[in-house]
């Protein structure tokens, strides 16, 4: 439901691809797609949003660059220490 409330809202004034895990975001890479921004949730299945980010370091840097986190998931202990490492911003909203 997430997914497609967000593709609905975005779509209005953007393109947008849609991925329900990273094994579709690294089909769409290797096809050679290349995003401003990458919103990602980080309790995806199979890889975390945080995994695919770290696969990104290493193999699309500047498309790293573009990851923004994003998660409705509950607190998982140590997991802001890994965002923090990531070095990017972080934003907090609660509901």
């Amino acid at each position: 439901m997430v997914l497609s409330s967000l593709r609905r809202l975005l779509e209005k004034e953007h393109e947008v691809a849609c991925a329900e895990s990273w094994e579709q975001v690294r089909g769409l890479l290797a096809q050679g797609s290349r995003f401003d921004v990458i919103l990602t949730d980080l309790m995806m299945p199979a890889t975390s949003g945080l995994e695919g980010y770290r696969e990104l370091v290493g193999s699309l840097p500047d498309q790293a660059e573009r990851v923004v986190f994003m998660t409705g998931g509950v607190y998982v202990a140590g997991l802001e220490q890994e965002l923090d490492a990531t070095r990017r911003q972080i934003g907090r909203a609660h509901v």
